[in-house]
């Protein structure tokens, strides 16, 4: 997540359709899912407002699989 804000938006908020899923300028997803699929959003703070990001879609089509060869 980015801002061009000024004064500089020194918090950011990540979400998951309206449930809060993280914080900071980056968000990753660790051992992704399909429970993952959805709408997220980021949300950008400094002392004289708040601004949401454009919603992005993520589809996740199935779940890794790991195989081993022996």
């Amino acid at each position: 997540c980015s801002s061009d804000s000024n004064p500089p938006a020194l918090n950011f908020s990540w979400f998951k359709g309206v449930t809060t899923v993280g914080s900071g300028r980056i968000y990753s997803i660790s051992n992704i899912s399909s429970d993952h699929s959805g709408e997220y959003k980021c949300k950008s703070i400094n002392e004289y407002g708040e601004k949401y990001s454009h919603t992005v879609t993520l589809h996740v089509m199935c779940e890794l699989m790991m195989v081993y060869w022996l």
